[in-house]
């Protein structure tokens, strides 16, 4: 597992990492090859992936997350409702845009209000919970 506290991660080509990755306010980046063997997540920061591999789910409160074109996330997103005492950066919805020839096996659960973007060919699972602002991309 890696978790730097509130350090940014970035994952070059290839790299595998058998766990899970977490960070609290810290950027999640992973280039093309990389693979986590678990979860990523984060509470603020942008999570990024390009054409990489997660087995498990990807979870945020506050953050954006990118799937890019030739990229699989084995489970779910899940976009968190922000219950912190200090809910800052609320005016603004998260952005989850997921590329055409991207896969998100699991549900996309959304707690809160937030702005999908989905490419003509990404493969998705079922909506949970609140109903996504949702852009078509091409």
């Amino acid at each position: 597992a890696v978790d730097p506290g509130n350090g940014s991660v970035s994952l070059d080509e290839q790299v595998q990492v058998t766990g899970s990755v977490n960070t609290v306010n810290g950027q999640v980046a992973l280039q093309t090859g990389a693979r986590v063997g678990g979860s990523l997540e984060n509470v603020n920061g942008r999570i990024s992936l390009a054409a990489a591999e997660v087995a498990g789910d990807i979870e945020t409160v506050n953050g954006d997350v990118f799937v890019g074109a030739g990229s699989r996330v084995d489970g779910g997103i899940h976009v968190e409702e922000n219950r912190g005492w200090f809910k800052h950066n609320l005016s603004r919805n998260p952005k989850v845009t997921i590329e055409s020839g991207a896969v998100v096996r699991g549900p996309l659960r959304f707690e809160r209000e937030v702005d999908l973007y989905l490419g003509a060919g990404a493969t998705v699972g079922k909506l949970e919970g609140v109903t996504p602002r949702t852009k078509r991309i091409p």
